[in-house]
């Protein structure tokens, strides 16, 4: 991974990352026979012409530079992309900003559509290929003494190419408009909020059951028990979906109610434990509920010399794909101006199957569980050049590294197989 950044009178950030990375051809083979070379540039820049006034500017671009421009890992739909962006920033009452962004898919795959397939839609069985992307995206945030008010406009025009049996069309278009808007007032000594949230998406196309719409109104609270060792915050948020789509498949729109409390607890200097527990409950079709849920718990300790290591497992349950994970990482300085940094994550998901062979069959004998599915081995390696003597060496570091994606399917032709990604950059903050 490569980071650049720069900062003087203008706030600028550049990262360029070049990746060598390896696949396999076929999923039952499992060596790294097909290899590829990966470039990602990301820069955001913002210029202030006044103290009120500024210019904001972005390109976000990753390809694969290959003649047949295929991604061996095949996780990759988009193989050349690039998102570039032009907007303005004023400041007086809070902060607004308005982006137009351009996006280009090069060389892009075919997708096939996202809808149910017991719909009337002819989306079924049918495939895109998509080209161009146009949005324009309006933010206000208006901070105030107990209240903070913000509001996200944003719309979104995609061009792509229509295939279905046999039949293919040109320069369609996808357009629809995202609302997302907050409002928070904080009450006694600003330790209670009262929170009120709201999401829409509308469709411009004939086909209206993708609308959404959902307001939340409830509380949130920061709280410190224990003598200061327990910290957190929590919300308690009743909600309201209203989504044609959602409720023709049975799921749980309407009234349901949202929660989420975030803990911190100080075990002695530099020792912490973390957890986050998160409720979504609502009644669904019949007398069923839906209840969606994610724990995580972590403990971290931390050493004088910068050093430190993590060890933690998150799972989901109740949304489309559960799955657990456990994971461990470090940051190793024991040696000056050199950090190791190791990492490994372990994850596995929920699915019902007949048997060991974990895929859902036409029968009544199902049986559910977790079964392993993926795991993902990182190591990079820091230098940390560190020149107290010149402004630009001060921060200067050299990363190199490796990150291994191993999965274990069922699926004798899985979407995504092993890959290695090796990686060389450096990093810099001025």
């Amino acid at each position: 991974m490569a980071f650049l950044s720069f900062a003087s009178f203008s706030a600028q950030d550049i990262e360029f990352t070049y990746n060598l990375v390896g696949g396999q051809k076929e999923a039952e083979n499992t060596k790294l026979d097909e290899w590829v070379h990966e470039l990602v540039l990301r820069y955001f820049g913002n210029f202030p012409f006044t103290e009120k006034f500024g210019l904001l500017v972005s390109e976000e671009f990753d390809g694969i530079t290959t003649a047949t421009n295929k991604f061996p890992g095949r996780s990759v739909n988009h193989p050349v992309r690039s998102r570039a962006s032009l907007g303005l920033e004023f400041k007086g009452l809070g902060t607004m900003q308005i982006k137009y962004i351009s996006q280009a898919f090069i060389n892009s795959l075919e997708n096939d559509f996202p809808v149910f397939y017991k719909s009337k839609t002819p989306h079924i069985d049918a495939t895109m290929v998509q080209r161009f992307k146009n949005s324009a995206d309006f933010f206000w945030e208006i901070p105030a003494k107990r209240m903070n008010i913000m509001a996200n406009l944003l719309y979104n025009n995609l061009l792509y190419d229509y295939y279905r049996l046999g039949e293919s069309k040109a320069d369609q278009h996808e357009s629809d408009l995202w609302f997302n808007g907050s409002m928070v007032f904080s009450l006694v000594e600003e330790k209670l909020q009262i929170i009120a949230r709201g999401v829409a998406k509308h469709d411009f196309n004939d086909y209206g059951g993708y609308n959404i719409a959902n307001v939340s109104l409830g509380v949130g609270s920061d709280f410190v028990l224990f003598k200061r060792k327990l910290r957190g915050t929590g919300e308690l948020l009743p909600r309201y979906y209203m989504c044609s789509i959602m409720d023709e498949r049975g799921y749980a729109d309407q009234l349901g109610i949202t929660s989420h409390v975030r803990l911190f607890y100080k075990l002695k200097p530099r020792m912490f434990l973390k957890g986050d527990l998160e409720y979504e409950v609502a009644p669904a079709t019949g007398s069923q509920w839906f209840v969606k849920q994610r724990y995580e718990l972590a403990f971290r300790n931390a050493w004088k010399n910068l050093s430190s290591v993590e060890v933690g497992g998150w799972g989901t349950l109740g949304t489309f794909f559960p799955r657990l994970c456990g994971y461990a990482s470090a940051d190793i300085a024991s040696i000056p101006k050199l950090d190791i940094i190791p990492g490994v994550r372990a994850y596995w998901m929920w699915d019902e199957r007949v048997g060991k062979t974990g895929i859902v069959q036409d029968t009544d004998t199902l049986s559910s569980g977790y079964s392993f599915h993926r795991a993902d081995l990182e190591l990079m390696v820091r230098y940390k050049i560190g020149a107290q003597n010149s402004a630009f060496f001060k921060k200067f570091s050299l990363n190199c590294g490796a990150e291994y994606k191993m999965f274990d399917w069922d699926d004798p032709d899985p979407a995504f197989v092993n890959t290695l990604r090796l990686f060389f950059g450096l990093t810099n903050y001025l």
